[in-house]
């Protein structure tokens, strides 16, 4: 029995979901030749995790795992010379050494809400208000002075980054 994750992303013309079972993967659905890979994830990846995230940080296939003692870990896909793929860490943020917390603040961490892997930005909820990280600068803001998601363990948020508005083309004629 397998679930696949509510998060998608898009690599090139693949979509990839997350795919948990008795072994977790990426499922990848190729959108040109309309075919199904899994992809597989290395289990000490994820052995001990507070939320693995799908992303495109590394440039291309990647994804973040936050361990329970608050580190988001990334992971990206690699290629050697001989061109078999795999995974290897890249970058390793403390988010509890980050975040300008209290002391006891951490102990109340929700989860991480969510991941916009384009723009390499990391959303955390802590009791101490919710936090927008960008993985990059290793800047962050408090988006929210208090936590609205204290209450619902399974809070997400969906960011955003552009929309698109359709011109007008209406023909009007009198």
């Amino acid at each position: 029995m397998s679930c696949v994750g509510s998060r998608s992303i898009l690599v090139g013309n693949s979509l990839h979901w997350f795919i948990f079972g008795t072994q977790t993967g990426i499922l990848k659905l190729d959108l040109d030749t309309r075919s199904l890979a899994v992809v597989e994830v290395p289990p000490d990846a994820h052995s001990s995790h507070h939320g693995l995230y799908l992303s495109t940080l590394g440039g291309g296939l990647g994804f973040i795992v936050v361990s329970d003692d608050f580190v988001a870990q990334l992971w990206v896909r690699t290629t050697d010379f001989d061109g078999v793929a795999g995974w290897m860490p890249a970058q390793a943020i403390e988010l509890n050494k980050l975040l300008p917390l209290r002391p006891g603040e951490w102990t109340n961490l929700q989860t991480v809400l969510g991941v916009a892997g384009d723009e390499n930005v990391i959303f955390v909820s802590t009791s101490g208000g919710v936090f927008m990280v960008h993985l990059e600068s290793l800047q962050f803001k408090k988006i929210f002075e208090s936590n609205p998601f204290a209450e619902c363990t399974t809070s997400t948020i969906h960011p955003f980054t552009s929309f698109f508005t359709a011109g007008n083309n209406m023909n009007v004629q009198g």
